[in-house]
């Protein structure tokens, strides 16, 4: 069971991710295609409530950027993935993401993971963030 003190901090970390969409470069007025954000959590197995719990959260939070007319007019999109807790699997959700036009990419959750993750987010200059 989770208390109020790791929601609001699981809450906080998400929502300060989302924050890095923020950054995304202006579109000129031909169109606003969604930014889409990647997450990697996870959503199966022991763990899985931290996961869903982010996913809830940054749903909100996607929901009320959306809602003030998105980033720069574009829309942002998230697509949460399932790393199973697995470092192997982080490493091919983050470059499935990146792949399919991810601006940025929050998660992996784990220590281990982040550690397989982040020198290839640093490799790619992408931005990503682990909660």
């Amino acid at each position: 069971m989770q208390t109020r003190k790791q929601f609001l901090i699981t809450a906080a970390s998400a929502a300060g991710a989302l924050a890095t969409a923020a950054w995304a470069p202006r579109l000129g007025a031909q169109g606003k295609p969604p930014i889409k954000i990647g997450h990697i959590a996870i959503m199966t197995g022991p763990a899985s409530s931290y996961g869903k719990l982010q996913e809830v959260v940054m749903k909100i939070a996607v929901e009320d950027i959306n809602a003030k007319g998105g980033i720069n007019g574009s829309p942002v999109v998230l697509q949460t993935e399932d790393s199973q807790l697995d470092p192997g699997q982080a490493v091919l959700l983050f470059r499935k993401l990146l792949n399919e036009g991810a601006f940025s990419v929050i998660g992996p959750m784990t220590g281990t993971q982040w550690e397989t993750v982040s020198p290839i987010a640093n490799q790619l200059k992408m931005p990503a963030i682990t909660v």
